[in-house]
């Protein structure tokens, strides 16, 4: 067997000379255990004005990644540690997210 890209940004994710660990602030990020690389984050968001739903989202770089493609993005944390790194990314952006602290059948 052969390898086939079915990606047409696709590249490998393991190759450090293709894959930056570099963020716009390290020292936000950092603390997260599964950082991302964004430019992974990005080969999975698909096309503009599409919605990306992301139910753990850490550190925001999924939001980051969406935003930077003009793409809509929403997501869940339960750590409001990560929950303030998201906002400060997004607010980085100049990009104020709509935080909904509880879920109801009302705000779904």
């Amino acid at each position: 067997g052969e390898w086939l890209e079915v990606h047409p940004y696709s590249h490998d994710c393991y190759k450090v000379a293709e894959v930056s660990y570099k963020t716009e602030n390290v020292a936000a990020v950092r603390p997260h255990g599964s950082i991302k690389p964004l430019i992974v984050v990005q080969d999975l968001v698909s096309r503009v004005g599409g919605l990306v739903y992301d139910p753990f989202l850490g550190s925001g770089t999924t939001m980051v990644a969406a935003q930077r493609l003009n793409r809509r993005c929403s997501g869940i944390e339960i750590n409001p540690a990560y929950v303030a790194v998201t906002l400060e990314r997004m607010n980085g952006l100049g990009v104020t997210p709509v935080l909904i602290e509880e879920l109801t059948g009302e705000n779904i």
